[in-house]
Parts: C-alpha cells; structure tokens; sequence
C-alpha cells in the first residue's frame, strides 16, 4: 500500500515536470520564430534601402 502511495506522488511529479519541459519548448520555439521573422524584417530593409541606393546612382544624368 505504501509503495503504491509513492508510486502515485512519484508519476503526479513525473508528470508535472513533463508539462513543464513541454511549456519550455513552446515558449523556445515562439522566441525563435519571433527572433527569425525579425530577422528577415531587418534584412528585408536593408535590401530595399541596397536597391534604392543602386538606382540613385546609376540614374545620375
């Protein structure tokens, strides 16, 4: 009886320390996509602004 009682405690903790891990990982990978997306944001501008300065000097009469 006693060891089934440890048993119980035992997988309740497993189990709270699993859905922890999990929410982790959640949280990981949406700062990832976030820090990604941002990334592509920034290099996106930096692109245009490239563009941009080509065509302002190659356009010089």
């Amino acid at each position: 009886m006693n060891t089934d009682e440890r048993l119980k405690e035992l997988e309740k903790k497993v189990e709270y320390l699993i859905a922890l891990t999990e929410e982790k990982n959640q949280n990981k990978i949406s700062l990832k996509k976030i820090v990604l997306i941002s990334l592509i944001v920034i290099a996106a501008i930096f692109v245009f602004l490239f563009i941009l300065g080509l065509i302002s000097f190659y356009s010089v009469d």
